[in-house]
């Protein structure tokens, strides 16, 4: 988390952010973000979509294993 507040619900638990938080969401689990207050948020996102197509592991959703 770069700037601002907010939350983010991974299956039904729910982890509230601010500036400078670090958090992981487990490979293909269910999230939603919300931003929580009333200025921008800046979230970063990295992942290992690169490893995960070599290694056929990518999915998304709608996509057959």
């Amino acid at each position: 988390m770069f700037e601002g507040e907010g939350a983010t619900t991974v299956e039904g638990q729910r982890i509230e952010w601010g500036d400078g938080d670090l958090f992981v969401v487990p490979a293909w689990r269910w999230h939603a973000h919300e931003n929580t207050s009333r200025r921008d948020a800046i979230l970063f996102s990295i992942d290992d979509w690169p490893a995960m197509t070599k290694l056929r592991f990518y999915r998304k959703q709608g996509q057959q294993p």
